[in-house]
C-alpha cells in the first residue's frame, strides 16, 4: 500500500484510523528493537569478544522485516517521529 493510499484512507475512512496509528505505532516500536539488538550487540563484542546468540536471533528476523528497509540503507539516520504527526505531509519528488 503506497503512501497516497495510506492519505486517501486516513481522509475518507475515519474507521481506519486507530488502526493505521496503530500499525505506524508498531513501526516504530520495530525500529527500535532493531537500533537496540544492534547496540548491545555492538558492546557484548566489544567487551565479550562475541556475539550473542540471542541478539543474532533478533537481528535475522528483523532483517526480513520490509518495514525496516530505511534502517539497513542507513542506521545511522534514525528518527522517530511523533503519531500526532501522521499522517506526513506529501514531500515532492
Amino acid at each position: 500500500m503506497g503512501i497516497q493510499a495510506l492519505r486517501d484512507a486516513w481522509i475518507n475512512r475515519p474507521e481506519c484510523r486507530d488502526l493505521l496509528l496503530e500499525i505506524y505505532r508498531l513501526h516504530c516500536v520495530l525500529e527500535q528493537v532493531d537500533t537496540s539488538v544492534r547496540i548491545i550487540n555492538e558492546q557484548y563484542r566489544q567487551k565479550a569478544g562475541g556475539h550473542l546468540v540471542a541478539c543474532h536471533q533478533l537481528k535475522v528476523l528483523l532483517s526480513k522485516e520490509p518495514a525496516l528497509s530505511k534502517l539497513k540503507a542507513d542506521p545511522a539516520g534514525i528518527s522517530y517521529p511523533d503519531v500526532r504527526d501522521w499522517p506526513p505531509e506529501p514531500r515532492d519528488v
